[in-house]
């Protein structure tokens, strides 16, 4: 027995009842005529006769398009043959594959949807339509809602007219069925492609005498119609990310410089353009149950030719251990030269429960959102994980990344029972689950990154820093954010032309993402190329104006400048934004101490003071401020309490301007000596 998701054909011959009664032998040769076109035109779109009865005939197609593209063929054969017409119903649904039948909700759906089409017309229900909407040739009419006999639910009945290619395409064309609003994200059809794919290597079609060595992954379009929605295709889009960034010397986009094109009206030329790569991996996934189909296809952007598509039902279950498979018959078919030992970094594929997956990327979804509200979620959706599957790794690893990247995000606003505000006790949260996560998956790149992130901000280890994140990029070297979290290590050491090295790579695996844009902002202003750190910022500003994280170690260092205004006004901007955000005030403060408004300087250090009731204050945040209003004593004080606080922000002091009037005291070159910082 086969339990699988299919679309479903059924055929009825428009008459038969009426031409039987009048002309038997007539009867006869239709219903031959009948079974013989449709039995061909299934067999040339790989479908499966089921059964015949009478007038009528159930057949099941791997995709909706190879089912759509069968029906038109089947009618503009007929409509060459005035003997007859044909009823036409398709709908896209569960079935269980037993002995050479086939049963389940989907077919009794499909089975009351044909006889709402008019004769020579094709009746399909919505998941049908999602899936073919947007093919060239293909025209779809609303027949409206319909309220089907023993269905519980009305059921959209759509009517679709046109043609399709030959079915030699078909199934690569049904890996682009929605375009342009196909962009939704998903990973996991990274996952299902990959069995078809090894099996078609020997007879693949030739790439071309140039291969392809940088893809994009475009967000997978969702087509799923259960709470899932979102999540399940944003958790397998980043899956095949990450999976194909292991391979090779393939550079594969980050996610989140795909995200815009999520729903882009662009061809595939231009966001190929616009990314810099070769080639773009685009396709579509559809969950019902406990069952997922994923469809994909490979598409050389230089010359706009499909390389493969294929499609492929799985339980929810599987999903992991699929990624790596699919990965590297991706990395095949872009002749990409892999070893064929495992690749380097896999990471675990134990099988793990569907509601802990679904758990896991509803955290992940929530985590890249970077928001208070958002931070929460992800971390009562990552505690989910743990409770549901304690002995996988993802749950830990989810936690890990969360705490570990608190000093590079305004991590004091979400002060909470799930987050603390004391960076100590943040530090060892983070060090546990990375840990836990890493003897459950000692190939964890992410696990060790957080390690890396306890060592540097928590720790002020540099050398055990330093091996994890060589550790984590060894495991996961096509991972931007590894790259951009080691280059802060380096810039902190001062080693600036390393560090421009690795914010470099970052950006070329994620050329649109902001935070790396101004990660590169902040290196040039520390490196004093104010002018360079002008133009990351406002490059970053075009692409997400209003950006709270805009001010990030990057715009005081324009306070007191012929840019001040404008660096103020940006800062305030990310207070109306994220109110009571200590760092935000501190920074604030600052430009008003530095430009002679000490009143103002003052009030707003007061306002500090009422906020470290509830919310974690950082004693550098105070300190910037002090060395902003000339009082050098006050200044020292606060970044001596910073230092048996462990605060995250000390790291910084080595290379930010910000901390100049200070560094002739001998006093702050015992406070780098202490951190283990060189001297300027």
């Amino acid at each position: 027995m086969e339990r699988r998701l299919a679309a479903i054909l059924f055929t009825d011959v428009v008459g038969y009842s009426t031409l039987m009664e009048r002309d038997e032998a007539a009867a006869r040769r239709v219903r031959t005529r009948h079974e013989s076109l449709v039995r061909e035109q299934i067999t040339r779109y790989d479908g499966q006769w089921i059964e015949e009865k009478g007038d009528e005939s159930l057949s099941v197609f791997p995709s909706a398009l190879q089912a759509v593209g069968c029906a038109l063929a089947i009618q503009t054969e007929l409509a060459r043959d005035a003997g007859f017409q044909v009823r036409i119903g398709i709908h896209l649904g569960d079935v269980t594959l037993e002995d050479g039948r086939v049963y389940g909700d989907g077919v009794n759906v499909a089975a009351r949807i044909y006889p709402l089409a008019e004769p020579g017309e094709i009746a399909v229900s919505g998941p049908v339509h999602d899936s073919i909407k947007n093919q060239p040739g293909v025209e779809v009419v609303c027949k409206g809602e319909q309220t089907l006999k023993n269905i519980a639910a009305p059921v959209v009945v759509w009517s679709v007219t046109g043609a399709l290619g030959p079915p030699e395409t078909s199934a690569r064309a049904s890996a682009a069925a929605s375009r342009p609003g196909f962009r939704t994200a998903t990973a996991l059809a990274v996952a299902v492609v990959l069995i078809g794919l090894l099996v078609l290597w020997n007879s693949r079609p030739q790439v071309g005498s140039t291969p392809i060595r940088s893809v994009a992954v475009l967000p997978l379009h969702d087509l799923s119609t259960d709470e899932v929605g979102g999540y399940l295709s944003f958790g397998m889009t980043e899956a095949l990310i990450t999976e194909l960034a292991k391979l090779g010397d393939l550079r594969v986009i980050s996610r989140t410089s795909v995200t815009p094109y999520e729903t882009t009206e662009l061809s595939i030329r231009q966001i190929a353009a616009e990314l810099g790569v070769d080639g773009i991996i685009e396709g579509s996934v559809l969950r019902s149950g406990e069952r997922v189909r994923v469809t994909a296809q490979l598409i050389d952007a230089r010359t706009d030719t499909h390389i493969w598509a294929e499609s492929y039902d799985r339980d929810v279950g599987d999903v992991l251990a699929l990624q790596a498979e699919l990965a590297r018959a991706i990395a095949h078919e872009v002749q990409v030269e892999v070893s064929p030992a495992p690749p380097v970094g896999a990471g675990s594929t134990r099988p793990i429960s569907p509601a802990a997956y679904e758990a896991y990327l509803k955290g992940y979804y929530f985590q890249m959102k970077r928001t208070r509200e958002d931070t929460r979620r992800a971390v009562r959706y990552f505690l989910k994980v743990i409770e549901l599957e304690p002995d996988h790794p993802l749950g830990y690893s989810g936690l890990a990344d969360e705490y570990s990247c608190a000093p590079t995000h305004s991590w004091s606003l979400v002060s909470s029972e799930l987050w603390p505000s004391v960076p100590r006790e943040m530090i060892a949260r983070a060090r546990s689950n990375a840990q836990r996560a890493l003897e459950l998956d000692p190939a964890s790149g992410p696990a060790h990154n957080s390690i890396a992130l306890v060592h540097l901000f928590g720790n002020w280890d540099w050398s055990a820093a330093e091996a994890e994140f060589l550790k984590s990029l060894e495991l996961s070297p096509g991972r931007a954010w590894a790259h951009s979290t080691y280059a802060y290590l380096l810039a902190f050491q001062r080693r600036f032309d390393e560090a421009i090295v690795h914010l470099e790579r970052a950006r070329a695996l994620d050329p649109l993402r902001v935070e790396t844009m101004m990660d590169m902002a902040a290196l040039q202003v520390w490196i004093g190329n104010r002018d360079e750190a002008y133009r990351f910022w406002k490059e970053a500003e075009e692409i997400m104006p209003g950006y709270a994280g805009l001010h990030q170690a990057v715009i005081t260092g324009f306070c007191g400048t012929e840019r001040h205004a404008e660096a103020l006004a940006v800062l305030e901007g990310a207070s109306a934004t994220y109110p009571e955000d200590p760092p935000i005030i501190g920074e604030i403060a600052y430009c008003h101490a530095v430009a002679g408004d000490a009143p103002r300087a003052r009030e707003l250090l007061a306002e500090l003071d009422g906020l470290a009731a509830t919310l974690y204050v950082s004693p550098v945040s105070r300190a910037m401020i002090y060395v902003g209003l000339g009082d050098h004593d006050r200044a020292f004080e606060e970044l001596k309490r910073g230092i048996r606080g462990r605060d995250f922000l000390l790291p910084y002091i080595g290379v930010d301007g910000t901390w100049d009037p200070l560094r002739a005291d001998p006093r702050f070159s015992e406070l780098l000596d202490h951190i283990g910082l060189p001297q300027a």
